[in-house]
């Protein structure tokens, strides 16, 4: 009976850490997602600006 204990307490052991390494991803996930989103955004303005500059030259 103890060995079945054991058994079961080593598995939600593992389940809560499987459940935290997750949320911890996740995060990791979304931040990445921002970064790019922010690059994305700099880059754009940076064509934008180039743009209207060679416009302009013109």
């Amino acid at each position: 009976m103890s060995n079945a204990l054991v058994l079961l307490s080593v598995a939600v052991d593992h389940v809560k850490i499987i459940a935290a390494n997750k949320k911890q991803l996740e995060k990791r996930i979304k931040k990445q997602q921002q970064g790019i989103g922010f690059l994305m955004a700099i880059l754009l303005l940076v064509g934008l600006i180039a743009l209207a500059s060679m416009l302009w030259m013109f």
